[in-house]
């Protein structure tokens, strides 16, 4: 046993050494506060690192155990038993001070929902939980792509009461990692708490395939994610576990990764690999710590969690594709995060279903004046003007209009008349190439003119507009857009009376809500 050692200030312990040290030995370690000591506790045995064979390895050479959140104390004592022959040769017990950052004084509440589930979560940055950036001490590494995630549990303590609590353990394990380890920096690519914050551990990029320490010969092409605390016997809470399927789950599919899937991986050796350097092991790609070292990481309890994790992960993908999908195909541009946060969101933890996601993405505005838009190019050949533009948004919001009568609304206007050449049989044949796609017969020229005189522009619109071959097309046209493919005989005939009863606007969400619709999303975004 050590002497007392006195220190000002600290809240983590954790201790390295030199020379090969038996399994055997134990590492134990107690600490005061204000004259009062507490119980011997081990300190959790060092099972992260960097790749053998890595700048990051040859600047860290010394072996060490795990850091342990003890809070903030005064004194401190390292007890190590074992036979001398067992025994390292030098041995150093480092105390951490996490230091004070602008985060200390948030809520004792947590930061992100736990109800939030989204294909980018909200992630705290490292300036957010106060990293001290000079504490890296080499430059990280990116490898080409993101083959699997790794979970982990960080060893501590369960018992931190605050979000900023959390974030004074994640800077007491960045110093330990860097300045003790000598670790070029945060061993984890996020760390994600009981409430279900998830922050941003090693820098680099957080899209980015940044390698870590995390995981001893098998840190290339993985991503690690670590759960603050201890997890043998204690279950990750529900919003801790939804949180690391989400943040697994986008990592993966930035990558086109199934989280149920299989990947060959490589190890690099060292550290405490289960294979030695060279080998190629066919692992799962949503894996626990043990599954490449010899650790009990992320603990029973954690390890149990994997298939759920699998399952929401693979879920939140397809539910984020199906959002792309959507944001491409109604509004013609790409997702936002926010907005496809909230539609996931909807769909995963709201449990609404495709109908309701669709049916919000038709009743937006920006829905709305893009098809006002859309209607003005193709029936007048110009934008509209600003007022024309206000009066169609009012109509279509009070339902006076619906979005499908737009275009034989515009065909009755003075300015088509004029731009089809200011004749009957002109304003018929431009009627006939924007719904049927082809000029007019010399009979069919006649016969519509001749209505016109008789019963109105109207009359002429809606029986061509109208017409089963009109009609035939559009639903050609929805098919080919919506699900890439033209539709058969047989899905023409039936969706005929449906436009022809409820309009194309029925035809688009019954597609757009279909399951073949939602798996061909997954393939366009994978």
């Amino acid at each position: 046993m050590t002497p007392v050692i006195p220190a000002d200030g600290f809240a983590s312990v954790g201790a390295t050494w030199s020379g090969a040290a038996s399994d055997a030995v134990v590492i134990e370690v107690r600490v005061a506060r204000a004259g009062e000591w507490g119980r011997w506790t081990q300190l959790p045995p060092g099972d992260t690192g960097p790749d053998a064979d890595t700048e990051e390895a040859r600047r860290a050479p010394e072996a060490g155990t795990e850091s342990l959140w003890v809070g903030d104390a005064d004194n401190a004592q390292l007890r190590v038993t074992g036979r001398d022959d067992q025994m390292p040769e030098t041995m150093e017990l480092s105390l951490i001070d996490p230091g004070t950052s602008p985060a200390d004084g948030l809520p004792r509440t947590p930061l992100a929902s736990a109800d939030a589930a989204t294909a980018r979560p909200v992630i705290i940055s490292r300036a957010q939980w106060g990293a001290d950036e000079s504490l890296k001490n080499c430059s990280t590494s990116a490898s080409s792509t993101i083959k699997a995630a790794v979970l982990h549990h960080t060893a501590g303590p369960n018992t931190y009461s605050s979000p900023a609590e959390a974030m004074r353990q994640l800077r007491s394990d960045y110093a330990y990692h860097t300045t003790v380890r000598g670790w070029c920096d945060f061993g984890y690519n996020f760390v994600v708490d009981k409430w279900g914050n998830v922050y941003e551990g090693r820098s680099g990029g957080i899209d980015r395939p940044v390698v870590g320490a995390h995981a001893g010969g098998f840190n290339r092409d993985t991503v690690g994610v670590a759960m603050l605390g201890t997890y043998s016997t204690v279950a990750p809470s529900v919003a801790q576990r939804r949180a690391v399927a989400e943040v697994i789950g986008w990592k993966l599919s930035l990558y086109g990764r199934n989280p149920h899937g299989y990947v060959d991986l490589t190890s690099a050796g060292g550290g405490t690999s289960r294979y030695p350097a060279g080998q190629t092991v066919r692992l799962p790609v949503v894996m626990g710590h043990r599954d490449v070292g010899y650790t009990e990481c992320p603990g029973n309890a954690g390890q149990s969690i994997l298939p759920a994790v699998r399952d929401q992960a693979a879920g939140r993908i397809q539910v984020a594709a199906f959002g792309r999908a959507l944001y491409a195909d109604m509004m013609g541009r790409p997702a936002d995060d926010g907005g496809l946060r909230t539609w996931t969101s909807h769909m995963v933890v709201g449990g609404k279903d495709r109908r309701f996601v669709v049916r919000g993405f038709a009743s937006s505005d920006e829905y709305r004046l893009l098809n006002i838009d859309r209607g003005y190019r193709q029936v007048l050949g110009r934008d509209p003007e600003p007022e024309g533009r206000r009066w169609w948004l009012q109509e279509l919001r009070s339902g006076r209009v619906r979005i499908e009568m737009l275009q034989p609304s515009l065909m009755q206007s003075q300015e088509f008349y004029l731009r089809a050449g200011g004749t009957d049989g002109g304003w018929v044949d431009m009627l006939y190439r924007s719904a049927l796609g082809r000029s007019a017969a010399t009979e069919e020229r006649r016969y519509w003119t001749d209505v016109k005189r008789q019963q109105g522009a109207l009359a002429v619109i809606n029986g061509i507009w109208g017409s089963p071959e009109a009609g035939m097309r559009r639903v050609n046209a929805a098919y080919g857009y919506y699900l890439g493919r033209s539709a058969s005989r047989s899905e023409q005939e039936y969706w005929l009376p449906v436009v022809k009863g409820f309009g194309d606007e029925n035809l688009r969400e019954e597609l757009t809500i279909s399951q073949e619709y939602f798996l061909r999303a997954a393939r366009r975004f994978p």
